[in-house]
């Protein structure tokens, strides 16, 4: 529901630490997140700078291709992009590459995504 709206969806998670803090900053993550309690989502919303479409379509307009590198989701990147002109294409048509079966990668729709 927020995702495909360009929000940025974080769950928390807590749990008790037996070790003082100096010590658990070498502990590998996945150890670190395992058996943790849900604590909740929080939803961030991050406006667009009101000239960032702008920039973009003259940038576009200049001849220069414009690319999103990001490490957002997939769903929050897409509509961000969407937002200031970099992609114009609605979800449907926008695809996502992702691990297929026996692990090779694939192009699919983020409609199914967002399904």
């Amino acid at each position: 529901f927020h995702m495909p709206k360009g929000r940025r969806v974080l769950a928390l998670g807590h749990k008790p630490l037996s070790s003082p803090v100096a010590s658990v900053k070498s502990l590998a993550r996945k150890d670190l997140e395992a058996g943790l309690t849900f604590a909740g989502f929080i939803v961030l919303t991050c406006p667009v700078k009101n000239d960032t479409a702008a920039v973009v379509a003259d940038l576009k307009k200049s001849g220069h291709r414009c690319v999103m590198i990001t490490g957002d989701a997939v769903l929050t990147a897409a509509e961000v992009a969407r937002k200031v002109g970099i992609v114009e294409a609605k979800p449907a048509k926008t695809l996502e590459l992702r691990p297929g079966e026996k692990g090779k990668m694939v192009w699919r729709s983020m409609e199914a995504s967002i399904g």
